[in-house]
């Protein structure tokens, strides 16, 4: 049978069961992400590394969860070779991911770039910068990491999220 609705940018004339699965599809992709975050580091890396190897052309943001396992074990210089490629992106998480990876390696000038680059695209998040990154982060202590990465690269008065 055909849907009843709207799928958002799903052809509406594909039967059900593809229209059940192109959105799924959306919300499947990011389980890597959302693995690796919640903790389950290795399962996560292991669906980034098998989606990349089988789609080269695949999303900018597998990188982030490659950068992230270097970040919060401290190997900045790996972090920074996996996200170096997109310094100039538009895209918030890489810029604050960019921020703190150069505060932590003292790189004063492009710590700064990324802060004004990140806050220029999203300027509200400068007074709720907490707030995001324990949502963003509520595990294995990624809020802290990057509470003091973007004190070194130059953000003012950011207290820890745990001390809170």
């Amino acid at each position: 049978g055909l849907p009843e609705h709207h799928g958002g940018g799903v052809d509406v004339r594909a039967p059900v069961d593809l229209v059940r699965l192109e959105l799924l599809g959306r919300h499947v992709r990011h389980l890597p992400l959302h693995l690796a975050l919640a903790g389950d580091w290795g399962r996560g890396l292991a669906l980034v590394r098998k989606a990349m190897a089988l789609n080269p052309l695949n999303p900018s943001w597998y990188y982030l969860v490659m950068s992230l396992h270097h970040l919060r074990f401290g190997h900045y210089r790996e972090a920074l070779a996996v996200l170096s490629r997109f310094a100039r992106l538009d895209f918030f998480p890489f810029q604050i991911n960019l921020a703190v990876i150069h505060g932590y390696l003292g790189n004063q000038r492009e710590a700064r770039e990324a802060l004004r680059h990140m806050f220029a695209l999203w300027p509200e998040a400068r007074a709720d910068i907490r707030e995001i990154l324990a949502f963003w982060f509520p595990y294995e202590g990624l809020a802290d990491i990057f509470t003091e990465g973007l004190g070194k690269a130059g953000f003012p008065d950011l207290k820890p999220i745990r001390a809170s």
